[in-house]
């Protein structure tokens, strides 16, 4: 199938045009990668504003004078590689400069980082002019094989970012111009990369999402785990000399889980050997790791220990030494243990620089419940952790996009600023995967192989009417149709006879849910003897209705009505087969028993029920403690099923609120296997508040026509914005007795609807006036 997705990017450097550089063959091969670092030393006159495009095979990260300016590029997907314009004239000095690269490569497809595409080949491709040196050049660099052994992991086994060094003291001074390179190597160069295809080379795509942001930040605190000696002069930026044949453990707090470069220097003998550990808390000894946890209180260093794989560096001459690795480490604690050397080591504070996508936050919430703040902030935390070059599961153990995931993140980040290009990568992400006559993988980019979870193939597309709904252009989302075409043309050859869909073969993971009663099955529901899945078909229904918006807003009318027709098919035959009479509830297989709240959930978003009987059902699916519960993968779709069906005091915020008091700074992934304590899935706040309490809904797509009609609960006060492609939505409200008044200041183009029991106030204005709305609602405690 052909597919628009070559247009997507301005392709700026055509394959034919794009000279590579290539580190020398070798065949000592250590790990599953290598690091080269890439050297050009150019003078300068008077700095001018100078900048560079880089693109690299797998990874880089940019120097200059020893101030890191850059790292990337953006993960490349099927049919895109991707460079970056960085911006150097800044970090220039005159006279002589040294401009340093260091290249990540991995070797194949096997090993590495799963999101990260390959060619498997230690290349960099370099433009621009620095003072009089053109470093597109070839011999104007030099490179050299640094002595890292990267490391698959047994906890990060999904990254193979793990690195064992025997580092040189001088090894530092190759980032400032000083240093002699003389016995390092000149690249090779070559006109087009050799690892894309030859019938096809890929031309080369400016990054579609906004740069990474690097911003130094401190750790709070730091114990001595083992070793006698006070290590909090650290704190205070001061050195810890620690006596020969010592050994010291020292645990280090960065307050808050985060993900951040990681670095510091030391002095010592040779042989000093340091081992750095991060982790995301501390835990009990793992049932089975990196899998299945005990995890309480992620702060208790007392009962717990920190559990991770650790780098290793040893001196391989004596002097000042600088670890630092290359790939940013997922962390709330780290763990530096020196072991005994031969005579006095001196250890540097280290430092953290966190390093995630660079988004700009206008959305904000605040109630008078303390509640609600904590949530929202570790809600916004918790999904900027998970955002850098794509929308990511866990930044610790994984760093993929899954399709299932990014719906709800994608959600979240419109409701939290304007940019919304990550989420545009995302969608088009998965449209550039699997089969284009078939459904879309799982996760994308992966350099893995092709995984398929029908489900998540039906959360591309909410993410595309999402968008479509929150940002309005149209022309985006056409884009799109074919292939939503395709995933449903896969979905219509896995329906049964009796109408009920049916995904079998060992190519389909139908998972559904991390939750405890699916642990053995890994999160896939009971189906029929032929597969049939009574939670499949009613998504594939909801799918269908999103798609007939999509269609509907696109001009494509017939389209649009025959989704619509098919999606009410579909959910009608589901209902009417899956019904259990003795209790009321679905089943989540045909002609079976019900057995989770999921089959109710998806039931309820069809549309197909009242709201009296959407209500019952869901009172009903919440009381019955035997059904499988909702986690908080699925807390989005549960929590738009209670507000469709009017029961927003269901709302349970009672798992957030366990893990606050667990002392998470994150949110967890699930509370089956206490794997990951950074999950944005589980961010639902930022979407729930500034929609279902200060009850803004947009009408029409792009906020062109707004709904506010708050419902504050049991709060006094909220005030929130709401970041629209037309400016800032503001609202506020206060409870005061019976009443609640409420303030409105909306962009010109919006046209606000107000609740029709409203009994004051000024009407609603038209698009083209700026004047705040003010309204009050007579309802008392809602």
């Amino acid at each position: 199938m052909a597919t628009d997705l070559d247009t997507a990017e301005d392709a700026t450097i055509a394959s034919g045009g794009q000279t590579w550089f290539f580190a020398p063959h070798s065949d000592d091969a250590r790990g599953i990668a290598d690091i080269h670092l890439f050297r050009a030393v150019v003078d300068v006159g008077q700095p001018q504003p100078t900048s560079l495009t880089i693109a690299a095979d797998s990874r880089y990260k940019l120097r200059v004078n020893g101030e890191l300016l850059s790292v990337g590029p953006a993960k490349p997907r099927r049919s895109a590689w991707f460079f970056d314009e960085v911006a150097i004239g800044h970090a220039l000095r005159p006279g002589p400069n040294a401009i340093t690269i260091e290249v990540l490569s991995y070797r194949s497809n096997e090993h590495g980082n799963f999101s990260v595409r390959r060619r498997s080949s230690p290349a960099l491709h370099v433009t621009g002019v620095a003072g009089d040196t053109d470093l597109a050049a070839v011999d104007a660099w030099r490179v050299t094989r640094l002595p890292v052994t990267v490391s698959q992991g047994l906890y990060t086994v999904f990254l193979g970012i793990q690195e064992e060094t025997e580092g040189n003291a001088v090894a530092a001074d190759f980032h400032y111009p000083e240093a002699d390179d003389s016995h390092w190597k000149t690249p090779r160069a070559a006109v087009g990369h050799p690892g894309f295809p030859a019938a096809a080379p890929a031309p080369l795509f400016n990054r579609p999402t906004a740069p990474l942001s690097l911003e130094d930040v401190n750790f709070v605190g730091v114990t001595a785990r083992e070793g006698d000696l006070d290590p909090t002069p650290l704190l205070r930026g001061e050195p810890l000399v620690i006596p020969a044949g010592r050994r010291i453990v020292l645990d280090f707090d960065a307050g808050v889980l985060l993900t951040a470069q990681l670095s510091f220097k030391a002095h010592g003998p040779e042989n000093t050997r340091f081992e750095i550990l991060a982790a995301e808390c501390y835990e009990l000894e793992p049932i089975f790791a990196p899998w299945a946890r005990r995890k309480g209180d992620r702060s208790d260093s007392r009962n717990g220990d920190l559990y991770g794989d650790a780098d290793i560096y040893t001196f391989a001459d004596a002097g000042q030494h600088h670890y630092e690795p290359f790939w940013y480490r997922t962390l709330r604690y780290l763990r530096i243990t020196v072991e005994p050397a031969s005579a006095p080591v001196t250890l540097t504070p280290p430092r953290l620089t966190r390093i995630q996508a660079d988004f700009t936050v206008t959305g904000s919430f605040h109630s008078d419940l303390p509640l609600d703040t904590r949530l929202w902030e570790v809600s916004e935390r918790t999904l900027r952790a998970c955002m850098h070059d794509t929308f990511e599961d866990c930044p610790y153990y994984e760093q993929l996009q899954y399709a299932m995931d990014t719906r709800s993140q994608a959600l979240f980040a419109l409701h939290l600023g304007q940019d919304d290009r990550m989420v545009r990568r995302a969608i088009e992400d998965f449209a550039d995967s699997g089969e284009f006559d078939g459904l879309v993988e799982a996760r994308s980019p992966s350099a893995g192989a092709p995984q398929y979870i029908p489900g998540f193939a039906l959360y591309w597309v909410f993410m595309i009417a999402d968008h479509l709904m929150l940002r309005a252009d149209r022309a985006f989302s056409r884009r799109f149709l074919p292939r939503i075409d395709a995933v449903f043309a896969a979905y219509e050859r896995a329906v049964t006879k009796d109408g009920f869909v049916a995904f079998t073969g060992e190519e389909y993971w139908n998972f559904v849910d991390w939750t405890s009663q699916w642990n053995e099955s890994r999160g896939v529901p009971v189906v029929r003897h032929d597969g049939a899945s009574t939670i499949l078909t009613l998504m594939y229904s909801v799918a269908l209705t999103n798609a007939a918006l999509i269609a509907q807003e696109c001009d494509e009318q017939a389209k649009a009505e025959a989704y619509a027709a098919r999606a009410a098919e579909l959910a009608d035959v589901a209902l009417e087969g899956s019904i259990d009479p003795a209790t009321g509830l679905y089943a989540d297989a045909p002609g079976g028993l019900p057995e989770s709240v999921h089959a109710q959930v998806w039931a309820v978003l069809t549309g197909r029920l009242t709201k009296t009987a959407a209500a019952d059902l869901l009172r009903l699916a919440l009381d019955n403690p035997a059904l499988a519960a909702c986690s908080y993968a699925m807390a989005l779709p549960q929590i738009q099923a209670l507000e469709q069906a009017g029961l927003s005091d269901l709302v349970d915020w009672s798992p957030w609120s366990e893990m606050l008091d667990h002392n998470l700074t994150t949110w967890a992934e699930d509370t089956t296997s206490l794997r990951s304590d950074c999950h944005a899935w589980g961010a639902v706040p930022l979407l729930y508040f500034p929609r279902y309490v200060l009850g803004a809904v947009p009408l029409e797509p792009g906020w062109s026509r707004v709904s506010v009609a708050p419902r504050l609960g049991n709060r006094s006060k909220a005030a929130g914005v709401i970041p629209t492609p037309h400016g800032e939505l503001q609202i506020s409200c206060e409870r005061r007795g019976q009443k609640t008044y409420v303030q409105v200041t909306a962009p010109m183009a919006i046209s606000v609807e107000i609740p029709s029991d409203a009994v004051s106030g000024h009407p609603a204005p038209e698009p083209g006036s700026m004047r705040p709305i003010a309204f009050t609602l007579d309802r008392g405690a809602e």
